[in-house]
Protein backbone atom coordinates (compact mmCIF):
# COMPACT_ATOMS: atom_id res chain seq x y z
CA UNK A 1 0.00 0.00 0.00
CA UNK A 2 2.90 2.35 0.66
CA UNK A 3 4.11 1.77 -2.88
CA UNK A 4 0.73 2.94 -4.20
CA UNK A 5 0.95 6.08 -2.07
CA UNK A 6 4.31 6.93 -3.60
CA UNK A 7 3.16 6.23 -7.15
CA UNK A 8 -0.10 8.16 -6.89
CA UNK A 9 1.72 11.05 -5.26
CA UNK A 10 4.27 11.22 -8.09
CA UNK A 11 3.87 14.47 -10.04
CA UNK A 12 5.43 15.84 -13.18
CA UNK A 13 6.37 19.47 -13.67
CA UNK A 14 3.49 21.82 -12.96
CA UNK A 15 1.94 19.49 -10.34
CA UNK A 16 0.39 17.31 -13.02
CA UNK A 17 0.08 13.61 -12.21
CA UNK A 18 2.48 11.42 -14.16
CA UNK A 19 1.16 8.72 -16.49
CA UNK A 20 2.65 6.16 -14.14
CA UNK A 21 0.68 7.61 -11.22
CA UNK A 22 -2.54 7.50 -13.21
CA UNK A 23 -1.82 3.92 -14.26
CA UNK A 24 -1.09 2.87 -10.68
CA UNK A 25 -4.34 4.46 -9.50
CA UNK A 26 -6.28 2.67 -12.23
CA UNK A 27 -4.76 -0.68 -11.25
CA UNK A 28 -5.86 -0.11 -7.65
CA UNK A 29 -9.38 0.90 -8.71
CA UNK A 30 -9.66 -2.16 -10.96
CA UNK A 31 -8.52 -4.47 -8.16
CA UNK A 32 -11.12 -2.99 -5.79
CA UNK A 33 -13.85 -3.24 -8.42
CA UNK A 34 -12.99 -6.87 -9.25
CA UNK A 35 -13.20 -7.69 -5.56
CA UNK A 36 -16.68 -6.12 -5.47
CA UNK A 37 -17.61 -8.18 -8.54
CA UNK A 38 -16.56 -11.38 -6.78
CA UNK A 39 -18.42 -10.45 -3.60
CA UNK A 40 -21.61 -9.74 -5.55
CA UNK A 41 -21.38 -13.11 -7.29
CA UNK A 42 -20.79 -14.87 -3.98
CA UNK A 43 -23.78 -13.06 -2.40
CA UNK A 44 -25.97 -14.31 -5.25
CA UNK A 45 -24.65 -17.83 -4.75
CA UNK A 46 -22.99 -17.80 -8.17
CA UNK A 47 -19.43 -18.67 -9.03
CA UNK A 48 -19.44 -18.75 -12.83
CA UNK A 49 -19.16 -15.67 -15.00
CA UNK A 50 -17.99 -14.76 -18.47
CA UNK A 51 -14.96 -12.67 -19.29
CA UNK A 52 -17.34 -10.18 -20.91
CA UNK A 53 -19.35 -9.77 -17.67
CA UNK A 54 -16.18 -9.13 -15.71
CA UNK A 55 -14.82 -6.76 -18.37
CA UNK A 56 -18.07 -4.77 -18.49
CA UNK A 57 -17.87 -4.36 -14.71
CA UNK A 58 -14.53 -2.53 -14.98
CA UNK A 59 -14.80 -1.01 -18.47
CA UNK A 60 -15.53 2.50 -17.21
CA UNK A 61 -12.22 2.56 -15.34
CA UNK A 62 -10.29 1.31 -18.36
CA UNK A 63 -11.90 3.94 -20.59
CA UNK A 64 -11.30 6.84 -18.17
Amino acid sequence: MHAMSYMVGHHEKGMRLSREAVGAAKVLKIAIRLREFSKELKAKGECAYTFEEQYNYIKDILDA
